[in-house]
């Protein structure tokens, strides 16, 4: 059986089409279970960007997510007396630990709704960040956490696939309320002269 070469390239784009959709259900798929777990009583909804990934909203916040891997977002807490961590993007939830102001913390998503902006924060130990070693902004930033949610029982820790698993206090807080670090690669050391 011969095949023209117009059919077999018709035939390889659709294989090509029926990859690439499976490749966005599983980025859509992935995302909604994310966000799910990050705002649980949220309405949730997903859908493929067009590029292989998933764009995301929750309660009406366009969500933008991300994970504590290589290139994350990192930051401390910046308001005196500390704050509750909300298991709500909205802040209408549970708290679910008290962290103190100037702990350290991974940024794995940025939620807006209008002018109002959300980050949801994940407390890591800072020896689990490779770009804490010798870095000034991880220095003092263990500091100890206030629950008020029930834990595991299992110390946080980071997993081979760079997310955090065990009894890391996770939950939503004001942009406003957080000092974002630009980078966490440490300063070059000066020059003797």
């Amino acid at each position: 059986m011969k095949i023209s070469l117009p059919r077999l390239l018709a035939t390889l784009a659709a294989s090509l089409c029926a990859t690439a959709a499976l490749a966005a259900d599983g980025a859509v798929a992935a995302a909604q279970a994310q966000l799910t777990r990050m705002t649980p009583a949220s309405k949730i909804e997903c859908r493929a960007d067009g590029y292989g990934g998933a764009t995301c909203t929750a309660d009406g916040y366009s969500v933008n997510l991300g994970d504590c891997g290589d290139g994350a977002a990192f930051g401390s807490i910046a308001a005196d007396g500390g704050l509750d961590l909300n298991d709500r993007i909205d802040g209408e939830g549970s708290p679910v630990a008290h962290v103190q102001d100037r702990q350290f913390v991974c940024i794995p998503a940025m939620a807006r709704k209008g002018e109002t902006q959300r980050h949801y924060v994940i407390v890591v130990p800072t020896a689990s960040v490779p770009e804490c070693r010798d870095n000034a902004l991880c220095k003092d930033a263990d500091l100890p956490v206030q629950w008020k949610a029930a834990k595991s029982g299992q110390a946080c820790q980071r997993g081979k696939d760079d997310n955090y698993i065990g009894d890391c206090p996770a939950g939503w807080v004001d942009v406003g309320q957080i000092d974002q670090y630009d980078t966490l690669a440490p300063m070059p050391a000066k020059q003797a002269k």
